[in-house]
């Protein structure tokens, strides 16, 4: 099983970033969500590069977006090659790029092949410290997709992996059950048939607003069909961090919260 996992990893060549001039390609919500591995991984784009001509002569994280055909009319400028990073979790948009850049003939990686490889031993300490095989196997399924671009089997996905830990096996009255991301309700739904409506509370956390409203209508359902009184289940529009803050999301919050 170890030596699938560094098959895996040794699939994807070792870069180092001073050899090259490091543009992103991704100007929108992943590389946004990845701005904190950047600044750790020592990703620091010259240009980001992106298909969207309304973000092509904008600026994004402090950086400029530039299509591919003018970084490639750049090039020559350049005293190092170009090494793109593709940040996108869509696989069928990664083969899109993929081909966009051949057709270039430019050098890329996808994000999480560059993280995953450049971290291999620390990736082969987590998959060693994990408690069974069955553990294991699916760890590695995931690293596999994540750094070969692929599906993941079927055998690595269980509807009920919220729900394995022996604790959930058994029903209190007195347990307290919270949701960070509640979502639309669907965990919170799938917890209650899990424990048969046996348990203390619920403190379900949801900062979006379009989910939030789904949440409402699920819980008030819920409520219904169990006959649950109102303080069982409480519904919080809002996030949990480190710090008491307030923060905005897109789309902004109804004006009653």
């Amino acid at each position: 099983m170890k030596s699938d996992l560094k098959k895996v990893l040794s699939k994807v060549r070792q870069y180092n970033l001073n050899d090259y001039t490091v543009v992103v390609f991704g100007a929108g919500n992943t590389s946004l969500l990845y701005q904190k591995c950047f600044e750790r991984e020592g990703i620091h784009p010259v240009f980001y590069i992106d298909n969207s001509e309304a973000k092509q002569g904008t600026v994004f994280q402090g950086v400029s977006v530039i299509s591919v055909e003018k970084l490639v009319s750049l090039q020559k400028t350049f005293s190092k090659p170009i090494l793109v990073i593709i940040c996108s979790a869509q696989i069928a948009v990664c083969n899109q790029i993929q081909l966009q850049l051949q057709k270039y003939g430019l050098t890329y990686v996808t994000v999480d092949a560059f993280v995953f490889r450049k971290n291999a031993d620390k990736i082969k300490t987590v998959c060693d410290s994990l408690a069974d095989d069955f553990s294991r196997d699916v760890y590695i399924q995931l690293i596999k997709s994540r750094v070969l671009n692929s599906t993941v089997s079927e055998s690595a996905v269980n509807n009920e992996q919220y729900f394995l830990l022996p604790q959930f096996l058994v029903r209190s009255e007195k347990e307290v059950f919270v949701d960070l991301g509640a979502y639309v309700g669907d965990s919170i739904e799938q917890y209650i048939n899990r424990k048969l409506g046996v348990f203390g509370k619920i403190y379900a956390f949801e900062p979006d607003t379009i989910n939030f409203s789904a949440l409402k209508h699920r819980s008030a359902r819920l409520k219904n069909e169990w006959a649950f009184s109102e303080d069982k289940l409480t519904l919080v529009y809002g996030g949990v961090g480190l710090k008491t803050e307030r923060m905005y999301l897109s789309p902004p919050p109804p004006p009653d919260y």
